[in-house]
């Protein structure tokens, strides 16, 4: 048995894994810890993953995948991904983002992701083992990471792969305003050089969530300047800007395969950043090309999170069939094969979006989102406290009790952690009425 055994994949089989004896060829080769420099001298680390062989052009060169991540480049789930991407033919380098875990500087979150994924990029493609085309990838930060270098185009880059990502974070640590209390906190987690969630899994997260005032919350469990930020910036502003990527898309001219899930807590921002690129990139290739992806899943439990959904598709109250689980390597591969390869397998062909229709339970290729054909109903609040497609001049009221310390709890839904995200049954949660003006106010239902 190898003294070294690797993690198992989260999806489907195992792979076989070569025992060492003796002389043996390993199953491939590993170079850790190699410092690549960035133009203000700072090194970050990356381990390097190569497949044995000379590769598809017989000198020692190969297409590269990429990683660049917060959450430590010996992350379980990307290390379970590393035989498949290399028996497929692709190295690997797998990076720590400036300041987190082995590499040097301080991180600056999200704006020192652009000059530093440019100059990796650059660093990369320079190598004798790179063949000149990279394909990056990364869950949740790590597709920040890839698309926001994006918009200063490096040559070597061909194809990105963000799941769950965001444009900014306007729309996720804050939504259009309000701010996402457990999402902005977790960054409370993220001190220093590495993450401290094991120790904040002890806490009771809502209790945390009660305390006042919000911007000195944290500080007795540990000082988070970016969570202070959050809770200071209101409007969208320059420290919003300084990263985002809504006045960018004009700027970058690769092809991008956007994945997400419904119950996925960057949904929003992942189509918003689909329509971006789709729109308005640099070229035809870029905007014809890009593509998205949207399953039954959550930020969690999904094909690439820590939870997997069943064997039918079972997702705490609901089970949405056999082919809900979905198989995010062979995704990645196949888009690599077309965007790093050249192969022509079909991908290209397909519409530019492909989504699980739940309840129907299963896949479906559209156009554009939202669809063309959507039939929006304006709907009206009564003075019955019902809703009617007629409006009225009838003005009511409901009145009912707020208590700030007995909130209507968030259950289900769109939520970034494993304990309260996807389809939940909310029946027993009642206490959610108003007040309106049937004349000021109104809902809007989609049909589809």
């Amino acid at each position: 048995m190898s003294p070294f055994p690797l993690a198992q994949p989260l999806f489907g089989k195992p792979y076989a894994v070569k025992s060492i004896k003796g002389d043996s060829e390993q199953p491939f080769r590993l170079m850790l810890d190699r410092m690549i420099p960035m133009r203000d001298g700072v090194g970050l680390s990356a381990d390097l993953y190569l497949p044995n062989g000379d590769g598809p052009h017989g000198d020692g060169s190969f297409p590269m995948t990429l990683l660049r991540t917060i959450y430590g480049k010996q992350e379980p789930r990307y290390i379970a991904w590393t035989r498949a991407f290399m028996e497929r033919g692709y190295a690997m380098v797998l990076q720590d983002c400036r300041g987190r875990y082995d590499s040097d500087g301080d991180w600056v979150p999200y704006v020192c992701e652009i000059p530093d994924g440019y100059d990796t990029h650059e660093w990369i493609g320079e190598q004798a083992w790179c063949d000149g085309n990279i394909g990056t990838f990364g869950l949740s930060y790590p597709g920040f990471t890839q698309s926001a270098p994006a918009t200063l185009r490096s040559k070597y880059l061909k194809g990105l792969v963000p799941i769950a990502s965001q444009q900014d974070n306007y729309g996720h640590h804050r939504v259009d305003g309000v701010i996402a209390l457990a999402t902005s906190m977790f960054f409370v987690a993220i001190l220093r050089k590495s993450l401290q969630t094991e120790a904040l899994a002890q806490l009771d997260l809502n209790a945390l969530l009660r305390q006042l005032p919000l911007n000195t919350v944290l500080e007795e469990l540990g000082d988070s300047p970016y969570y202070r930020d959050v809770i200071a910036h209101e409007k969208y502003d320059d420290f919003w800007s300084s990263y985002s990527l809504r006045d960018k898309y004009d700027e970058v001219e690769v092809p991008s395969y956007f994945i997400t899930g419904w119950y996925d807590s960057l949904l929003h921002e992942t189509i918003t950043v689909f329509n971006g690129w789709q729109a308005n990139a640099r070229n035809v290739e870029a905007r014809e090309k890009t593509k998205l992806l949207i399953g039954p899943w959550s930020h969690q439990v999904s094909p690439w999170g820590k939870a997997q959904l069943g064997s039918n598709g079972e997702f705490e109250d609901r089970a949405f069939g056999p082919d809900a689980p979905g198989d995010a390597v062979a995704e990645h591969l196949r888009w690599y094969d077309t965007r790093l390869k050249g192969i022509d397998n079909g991908m290209d062909d397909e519409p530019p979006i492909k989504l699980f229709v739940m309840g129907a339970n299963e896949w479906r290729f559209e156009n554009e989102w939202p669809l063309a054909r959507t039939q929006w109903t304006d709907f009206h609040m009564g003075a019955d406290g019902g809703l009617s497609a007629e409006a009225s001049d009838a003005e009511g009221a409901i009145s009912f009790d707020y208590d700030p310390n007995d909130p209507v709890p968030s259950w289900g839904a769109q939520y970034q952690s494993m304990d309260l995200t996807g389809p939940r049954d909310r029946s027993e949660i009642r206490r959610v009425m108003t007040c309106w003006s049937s004349r000021l106010m109104y809902w809007k239902k989609a049909s589809k």
